[in-house]
């Protein structure tokens, strides 16, 4: 079997966004090499040296992001298409022309797909800054790339008791205190390779440690679920009633595969006491919640501002993540115009990730 394999350069901030759509479109696999990321989670282990360093001054400053396609030859295409989607032939070493098998299409040529992942990322650069290229594609053999993008993963600490680690890799070092649960990277938005998921995480596991109560006694939303990291991680956690919404029918798709795959039973509707995964967006929620994850993007959080403050119930807390750097000032504005005051943040790398709760609430506590 034959793939094609379209090669990419991106920004940090828009290589996480690339590798969702470029799965979305169909690729059967997806490699991320992105220095920044890899030289911040060295560094968070403490695991810098010459070595290392040589390794990272050899990448570019650029993510390098690459997408697997089965190819389709031209006649295999031909004999496919319809007369509802007529497909010119192609000779095999036209690269402009090549076709491969897409998700809803018979096949796409090269030129197509590119089209429409520019469409669908141009909402993204305009939310999460920075750009990316096309740098070029090649056939290769399934044995050549089915495995080798794997070594770029391994195990992730998210925080002090949260790791995630991808499927094909044995995990037996655990601490006893230590959950870990299995997402592969790649699948959706949110697989813990990426600021704004890692220190969501972050904040879901102080919560639970220093409010135990509060946690294990929660109704939980967590708002644009990706690939349901978050849920399933608030369910290890203890929380008893999670609501996990997506938009995205394909994300609700993969959060449902993900939780089976870690062992969480889960429910296509809102019951009490359970986790349920549904497709749909915050007005879709009913009533209101002792705690909402909402891991968008900053325009999101801007329009949502209201409708936050009226999901969340009297002591509850929120937290809004993928917020880029100079997108912070206004969404701490808005949520204090709408009566949502900031208890924590964090930065890295470039993002932010906010804990706030209802001002009244802080109001009482420092009274």
């Amino acid at each position: 079997m034959d793939y094609v394999k379209l090669r990419f350069l991106a920004d940090h901030s828009l290589a996480d966004a690339l590798s969702y759509e470029l799965n979305k479109l169909g690729a059967e696999g997806v490699s991320v090499v992105d220095k920044t990321e890899l030289a911040g989670v060295y560094h968070d282990k403490g695991e810098l040296n010459y070595a290392l360093d040589d390794y990272l001054d050899g990448l570019p400053d650029r993510a390098e992001v690459e997408g697997y396609f089965r190819y389709a030859d031209s006649n295999e295409a031909n004999d496919a298409s319809s007369a509802d989607n007529p497909l010119l032939r192609v000779a095999e070493d036209d690269y402009e022309g090549l076709l491969y098998e897409a998700r809803d299409y018979t096949s796409l040529s090269q030129l197509d797909l590119l089209a429409r992942l520019a469409a669908e990322l141009e909402s993204y650069k305009q939310n999460l800054g920075g750009s990316y290229e096309f740098i070029g594609s090649e056939i290769v053999k399934e044995e050549d790339w089915a495995n080798n993008w794997k070594s770029y993963y391994e195990p992730l600490a998210l925080s002090p008791r949260l790791t995630v680690c991808p499927s094909w890799i044995d995990y037996p070092d655990a601490r006893p205190e230590e959950i870990v649960i299995r997402i592969d990277p790649g699948q959706a938005f949110g697989t813990g390779y990426h600021e704004s998921t890692e220190i969501s995480a972050f904040f879901l596991d102080q919560l639970q440690k220093h409010k135990p109560d509060f946690t294990t006694q929660a109704r939980a939303l967590d708002l644009g679920t990706g690939s349901g990291i978050l849920a399933i991680f608030m369910a290890r956690l203890g929380v008893p009633e999670i609501e996990a919404i997506d938009i995205d029918p394909q994300a609700v798709a993969t959060a449902k595969e993900n939780f089976s795959f870690n062992g969480l039973d889960w429910s296509d509707q809102p019951q009490a006491g359970t986790l349920s995964v549904y497709t749909g967006e915050l007005a879709d929620t009913r009533g209101e919640f002792d705690l909402i994850v909402a891991n968008l993007i900053a325009s999101l959080h801007l329009d949502l501002a209201a409708a936050y403050r009226e999901k969340l119930r009297p002591e509850g807390r929120i937290i809004l993540s993928g917020i880029i750097d100079e997108r912070m000032p206004a969404v701490r504005k808005k949520m204090a115009e709408v009566g949502l005051i900031l208890e924590e943040a964090h930065y890295k790398r470039g993002w932010w990730t906010l804990l706030a709760a209802r001002k009244e609430d802080l109001d009482q506590q420092l009274c």
